[in-house]
């Protein structure tokens, strides 16, 4: 297991939808802090594609604003219910992302695998630098109806 300090953010990491359009309902995270006391704050976006990178400058939704606060000292999953769905295209690529709004301590725990839906063989940002090679699950599985 892999811990990606949001702190060295923004991180994002990509997925695509199959050949049929789809309405995105939910995103379920692996998160942790290591100081869930820190006063710390991050948000969570759905953004579109800029040819294998994410664009930052175009956000979709806003999933979630988190606090330290709200996370524990070990990985545990959350579920990020989207206020409102966000339809999805077809054939297209989207990027999940944790945006740094005031310094915090929270992880995002991944793993190598490319398996859970939406995740596999897709690409992950780190803000320096950028590895569209670096496929792999960052343990988010997308809901959808």
């Amino acid at each position: 297991m892999y811990h990606n300090n949001l702190a060295d953010g923004p991180l994002a990491d990509s997925f695509s939808t199959g050949t049929t359009a789809v309405t995105l309902t939910d995103v379920p995270l692996s998160l942790d802090a290591s100081n869930p006391a820190a006063s710390g704050t991050f948000a969570i976006e759905l953004l579109p594609d800029a040819g294998i990178t994410p664009n930052f400058g175009a956000s979709l939704a806003g999933i979630a604003g988190v606090a330290d606060t709200s996370l524990t000292a070990s990985p545990a999953d959350y579920d990020y219910v989207l206020s409102t769905a966000v339809s999805l295209a077809a054939n297209t690529r989207y990027w999940i992302a944790f945006v740094l709004t005031s310094g915090t301590s929270a992880q995002w725990s991944s793993d190598a695998g490319n398996s859970g839906t939406g995740t596999a063989s897709e690409h992950y940002y780190s803000q320096t630098p950028t590895d569209p090679s670096d496929a792999g699950q960052r343990n988010f599985q997308l809901r959808h109806s």
